[in-house]
Protein backbone atom coordinates (compact mmCIF):
# COMPACT_ATOMS: atom_id res chain seq x y z
CA UNK A 1 0.00 0.00 0.00
CA UNK A 2 1.12 3.46 -0.94
CA UNK A 3 2.01 5.65 2.25
CA UNK A 4 1.19 9.21 1.84
CA UNK A 5 3.60 11.79 4.34
CA UNK A 6 1.99 14.45 5.33
CA UNK A 7 4.45 17.49 5.52
CA UNK A 8 2.51 20.10 7.24
CA UNK A 9 0.42 20.97 10.90
CA UNK A 10 -3.44 19.88 10.18
CA UNK A 11 -5.48 22.26 12.47
CA UNK A 12 -8.81 20.75 13.41
CA UNK A 13 -10.93 23.33 12.02
CA UNK A 14 -11.46 23.83 8.33
CA UNK A 15 -10.32 27.39 7.16
CA UNK A 16 -12.10 27.09 4.04
CA UNK A 17 -15.39 26.06 5.76
CA UNK A 18 -18.08 26.32 2.79
CA UNK A 19 -21.00 28.37 3.45
CA UNK A 20 -23.67 29.21 1.42
CA UNK A 21 -22.80 31.97 -1.01
CA UNK A 22 -25.74 34.40 0.52
CA UNK A 23 -23.61 34.00 3.92
CA UNK A 24 -19.94 34.71 2.44
CA UNK A 25 -20.31 38.19 0.28
CA UNK A 26 -17.02 37.51 -2.31
CA UNK A 27 -15.56 39.80 -4.45
CA UNK A 28 -13.37 38.73 -7.55
CA UNK A 29 -10.44 40.35 -8.56
CA UNK A 30 -8.00 40.61 -11.59
CA UNK A 31 -4.30 39.69 -11.12
CA UNK A 32 -2.45 41.07 -14.47
CA UNK A 33 0.41 42.34 -16.77
CA UNK A 34 -0.73 43.17 -20.07
CA UNK A 35 -2.66 40.28 -20.13
CA UNK A 36 -4.26 37.90 -17.07
CA UNK A 37 -1.99 36.10 -14.82
CA UNK A 38 -2.49 32.65 -14.41
CA UNK A 39 -1.68 30.90 -11.34
CA UNK A 40 -0.38 33.59 -9.28
CA UNK A 41 -0.24 33.71 -5.44
CA UNK A 42 -1.90 36.11 -3.00
CA UNK A 43 -1.14 36.41 0.50
CA UNK A 44 -3.76 37.86 3.23
CA UNK A 45 -3.36 39.58 6.35
CA UNK A 46 -3.82 37.58 9.25
CA UNK A 47 -4.18 34.42 7.72
CA UNK A 48 -1.78 31.75 7.50
CA UNK A 49 -2.76 30.27 4.33
CA UNK A 50 -2.80 31.43 0.23
CA UNK A 51 -4.84 31.17 -2.74
CA UNK A 52 -3.79 31.16 -6.27
CA UNK A 53 -5.84 33.17 -9.51
CA UNK A 54 -7.36 30.71 -12.26
CA UNK A 55 -6.03 30.39 -15.89
CA UNK A 56 -7.78 33.69 -16.43
CA UNK A 57 -6.09 35.49 -13.53
CA UNK A 58 -8.75 36.00 -11.31
CA UNK A 59 -9.42 35.51 -7.82
CA UNK A 60 -12.50 35.25 -5.66
CA UNK A 61 -12.01 36.66 -2.24
CA UNK A 62 -14.14 36.03 0.63
CA UNK A 63 -15.60 37.82 4.14
CA UNK A 64 -12.25 39.06 6.06
CA UNK A 65 -9.59 38.34 3.19
CA UNK A 66 -7.25 41.60 2.65
CA UNK A 67 -4.54 41.06 0.54
CA UNK A 68 -1.26 41.74 1.68
CA UNK A 69 1.43 40.25 -1.03
CA UNK A 70 0.77 38.68 -4.83
CA UNK A 71 3.46 36.97 -6.25
CA UNK A 72 3.93 35.10 -9.68
CA UNK A 73 6.91 33.77 -12.06
CA UNK A 74 8.18 36.65 -13.75
CA UNK A 75 7.31 39.75 -12.26
CA UNK A 76 8.32 41.42 -9.00
CA UNK A 77 6.13 41.09 -5.99
CA UNK A 78 3.31 43.51 -5.83
CA UNK A 79 1.73 44.65 -1.92
CA UNK A 80 -1.17 46.20 -2.46
CA UNK A 81 -2.55 49.07 0.14
CA UNK A 82 -5.93 49.36 -1.17
CA UNK A 83 -8.90 47.19 -2.20
CA UNK A 84 -8.91 47.33 -6.12
CA UNK A 85 -10.38 45.45 -8.15
CA UNK A 86 -7.79 44.64 -10.70
CA UNK A 87 -3.64 44.50 -9.49
CA UNK A 88 -1.03 45.18 -11.83
CA UNK A 89 2.69 43.37 -11.42
CA UNK A 90 4.92 44.75 -13.33
CA UNK A 91 7.68 42.54 -15.39
CA UNK A 92 10.82 40.95 -13.88
CA UNK A 93 14.51 41.23 -15.56
CA UNK A 94 15.49 37.46 -15.60
CA UNK A 95 19.64 38.22 -14.29
CA UNK A 96 20.87 34.55 -14.45
CA UNK A 97 19.77 33.99 -18.16
CA UNK A 98 23.25 33.40 -20.03
CA UNK A 99 23.35 34.50 -23.57
CA UNK A 100 26.26 31.30 -23.93
CA UNK A 101 24.77 28.74 -25.88
CA UNK A 102 25.44 24.89 -24.46
CA UNK A 103 27.46 22.51 -26.06
CA UNK A 104 25.49 19.51 -25.15
CA UNK A 105 28.63 17.23 -25.65
CA UNK A 106 29.37 16.03 -22.05
CA UNK A 107 25.63 15.09 -19.98
CA UNK A 108 25.83 14.77 -16.29
CA UNK A 109 22.62 13.47 -14.67
CA UNK A 110 21.92 14.14 -11.28
CA UNK A 111 19.43 11.69 -9.34
CA UNK A 112 17.15 9.16 -10.36
CA UNK A 113 13.46 9.14 -10.80
CA UNK A 114 12.68 6.11 -9.05
CA UNK A 115 9.48 4.39 -10.58
CA UNK A 116 9.32 2.30 -7.56
CA UNK A 117 8.87 5.18 -4.35
CA UNK A 118 6.11 4.11 -2.92
CA UNK A 119 6.14 8.06 -0.49
CA UNK A 120 4.39 10.71 -1.64
CA UNK A 121 4.57 14.61 -0.22
CA UNK A 122 1.64 16.82 -0.18
CA UNK A 123 0.46 20.46 -0.09
CA UNK A 124 -2.36 22.02 1.89
CA UNK A 125 -3.34 25.41 2.39
CA UNK A 126 -1.16 26.12 4.78
CA UNK A 127 2.06 24.46 3.32
CA UNK A 128 3.23 26.69 0.24
CA UNK A 129 6.15 25.29 -0.97
CA UNK A 130 8.58 22.35 -0.52
CA UNK A 131 12.17 22.54 -1.63
CA UNK A 132 15.61 20.27 -1.51
CA UNK A 133 19.32 21.43 -2.07
CA UNK A 134 21.12 20.11 -5.05
CA UNK A 135 25.11 20.36 -4.09
CA UNK A 136 27.23 21.47 -7.43
CA UNK A 137 30.45 19.16 -7.72
CA UNK A 138 33.38 19.35 -9.55
CA UNK A 139 33.27 16.47 -12.24
CA UNK A 140 30.83 19.18 -14.10
CA UNK A 141 31.51 21.36 -16.80
CA UNK A 142 33.33 24.78 -15.34
CA UNK A 143 29.81 25.80 -17.13
CA UNK A 144 26.97 23.48 -16.81
CA UNK A 145 23.03 24.05 -18.02
CA UNK A 146 20.54 22.44 -16.71
CA UNK A 147 18.42 20.92 -19.54
CA UNK A 148 15.87 18.07 -18.18
CA UNK A 149 13.91 17.43 -14.96
CA UNK A 150 12.05 14.46 -14.03
CA UNK A 151 9.81 13.47 -11.42
CA UNK A 152 6.90 11.57 -10.37
CA UNK A 153 3.38 12.54 -9.50
CA UNK A 154 0.13 10.84 -7.99
CA UNK A 155 -3.24 12.19 -7.81
CA UNK A 156 -5.99 10.28 -5.40
CA UNK A 157 -8.36 10.65 -8.46
CA UNK A 158 -8.76 10.90 -11.88
CA UNK A 159 -8.13 14.50 -12.45
CA UNK A 160 -5.14 16.54 -14.09
CA UNK A 161 -3.79 18.90 -11.96
CA UNK A 162 -0.70 21.44 -12.18
CA UNK A 163 1.98 22.16 -10.09
CA UNK A 164 4.69 24.63 -10.36
CA UNK A 165 8.62 23.61 -10.46
CA UNK A 166 11.38 26.18 -10.01
CA UNK A 167 14.64 26.42 -8.73
CA UNK A 168 15.56 28.67 -5.57
CA UNK A 169 18.89 30.16 -4.91
CA UNK A 170 21.13 29.02 -2.01
CA UNK A 171 21.05 31.42 1.11
CA UNK A 172 23.48 30.17 3.09
CA UNK A 173 22.36 26.62 2.75
CA UNK A 174 18.47 26.85 2.99
CA UNK A 175 16.37 28.31 -0.26
CA UNK A 176 16.28 31.96 -0.87
CA UNK A 177 14.75 33.69 -3.95
CA UNK A 178 13.67 32.29 -6.97
CA UNK A 179 16.64 31.54 -9.28
CA UNK A 180 15.77 33.10 -12.72
CA UNK A 181 12.35 33.53 -14.20
CA UNK A 182 12.09 29.57 -13.89
CA UNK A 183 8.88 28.73 -12.89
CA UNK A 184 6.88 25.93 -14.81
CA UNK A 185 3.35 25.00 -15.11
CA UNK A 186 3.70 21.44 -15.00
CA UNK A 187 0.45 19.17 -16.08
CA UNK A 188 0.28 16.44 -13.77
CA UNK A 189 -1.95 13.27 -15.40
CA UNK A 190 -4.23 11.31 -12.99
CA UNK A 191 -2.41 8.14 -11.21
CA UNK A 192 1.14 7.65 -10.95
CA UNK A 193 2.55 9.78 -13.49
CA UNK A 194 6.34 10.48 -14.93
CA UNK A 195 6.88 13.96 -15.50
CA UNK A 196 9.62 15.23 -17.57
CA UNK A 197 10.35 18.94 -17.96
CA UNK A 198 12.68 20.67 -20.29
CA UNK A 199 13.81 23.86 -18.83
CA UNK A 200 16.54 24.58 -21.47
CA UNK A 201 14.80 27.42 -22.90
CA UNK A 202 15.63 29.25 -19.64
CA UNK A 203 19.29 29.22 -20.57
CA UNK A 204 20.10 28.63 -16.32
CA UNK A 205 23.81 27.89 -15.91
CA UNK A 206 23.73 25.27 -12.57
CA UNK A 207 25.12 27.99 -9.96
CA UNK A 208 28.85 27.01 -8.09
CA UNK A 209 26.96 27.25 -5.19
CA UNK A 210 24.38 24.68 -5.07
CA UNK A 211 20.78 25.35 -5.86
CA UNK A 212 17.37 24.25 -4.80
CA UNK A 213 14.89 22.40 -6.99
CA UNK A 214 11.37 23.07 -5.64
CA UNK A 215 7.28 22.70 -6.01
CA UNK A 216 4.71 25.20 -5.58
CA UNK A 217 1.25 23.64 -5.23
CA UNK A 218 -1.54 25.72 -7.12
CA UNK A 219 -4.40 26.33 -4.59
CA UNK A 220 -7.04 26.70 -7.08
CA UNK A 221 -10.40 24.54 -6.67
CA UNK A 222 -9.20 21.59 -9.36
CA UNK A 223 -6.22 20.57 -6.96
CA UNK A 224 -8.51 20.79 -3.75
CA UNK A 225 -9.08 16.99 -2.60
CA UNK A 226 -10.77 15.30 0.53
CA UNK A 227 -8.94 12.65 1.56
CA UNK A 228 -9.91 8.83 2.63
CA UNK A 229 -8.55 8.96 5.83
CA UNK A 230 -8.98 4.87 5.95
CA UNK A 231 -7.19 4.76 2.21
CA UNK A 232 -4.16 6.04 3.19
CA UNK A 233 -3.77 4.10 6.28
CA UNK A 234 -2.97 7.57 8.58
CA UNK A 235 -3.56 9.03 12.16
CA UNK A 236 -7.28 8.92 12.23
CA UNK A 237 -7.22 12.23 13.94
CA UNK A 238 -5.58 13.95 11.43
CA UNK A 239 -7.76 16.36 9.01
CA UNK A 240 -7.27 16.26 5.16
CA UNK A 241 -9.82 18.78 4.37
CA UNK A 242 -7.90 21.03 1.52
CA UNK A 243 -5.33 18.74 0.93
CA UNK A 244 -4.14 20.13 -2.36
CA UNK A 245 -2.70 18.11 -5.13
CA UNK A 246 -0.75 16.72 -7.03
CA UNK A 247 1.13 14.58 -4.55
CA UNK A 248 4.98 14.27 -4.97
CA UNK A 249 7.21 11.09 -4.77
CA UNK A 250 9.81 10.80 -2.28
CA UNK A 251 12.50 8.00 -1.92
CA UNK A 252 14.64 7.05 0.59
CA UNK A 253 17.77 8.60 1.36
CA UNK A 254 20.64 7.46 3.15
CA UNK A 255 21.57 10.16 5.10
CA UNK A 256 19.86 13.40 6.80
CA UNK A 257 18.38 15.23 3.91
CA UNK A 258 18.37 18.76 3.33
CA UNK A 259 15.79 19.86 2.28
CA UNK A 260 13.05 22.79 3.23
CA UNK A 261 8.99 23.35 3.11
CA UNK A 262 7.56 27.43 3.19
CA UNK A 263 4.77 28.13 5.40
CA UNK A 264 3.42 31.56 6.43
CA UNK A 265 6.51 30.97 9.43
CA UNK A 266 8.99 31.04 6.41
CA UNK A 267 11.51 28.20 4.98
CA UNK A 268 11.84 25.45 7.77
CA UNK A 269 14.40 22.58 7.73
CA UNK A 270 12.56 19.48 7.13
CA UNK A 271 12.13 16.46 9.67
CA UNK A 272 10.60 13.56 9.00
CA UNK A 273 11.75 11.45 12.54
CA UNK A 274 13.88 8.66 12.78
CA UNK A 275 13.55 8.24 8.91
CA UNK A 276 15.40 9.98 5.71
CA UNK A 277 13.64 11.01 2.43
CA UNK A 278 14.54 13.05 -0.52
CA UNK A 279 12.61 14.15 -3.55
CA UNK A 280 12.51 11.51 -6.11
CA UNK A 281 13.90 13.74 -9.58
CA UNK A 282 16.63 13.28 -11.91
CA UNK A 283 18.27 16.51 -13.45
CA UNK A 284 19.96 16.48 -16.56
CA UNK A 285 22.87 18.89 -17.18
CA UNK A 286 25.08 19.49 -20.28
CA UNK A 287 28.13 21.44 -21.05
Amino acid sequence: MKKLILLSIFTTSFLFAQESAENIPSQTVTVKNNKPIPYARAFFEDKPYFKNTDKKGRLKLEKGEKISKITAIGFEDLFPDNNQKEFVLKSKEDIEKTSLAPKNKLLFTIGKADKNSVNYMVGDRELFSKAEYIPYKADYSEISFIKIITFLSSSLNGKTRPVILRFYKNDNGKPGAPYGNSGYVVNCKPGKTINKVDVSDNGLVFPKEGLFLGFEWINIPLNIVNADKKALSIDKNKSLNGMIEPNIALEKADDENNDWYLSSKGWLKQKYGDNHYKISFEMVISD
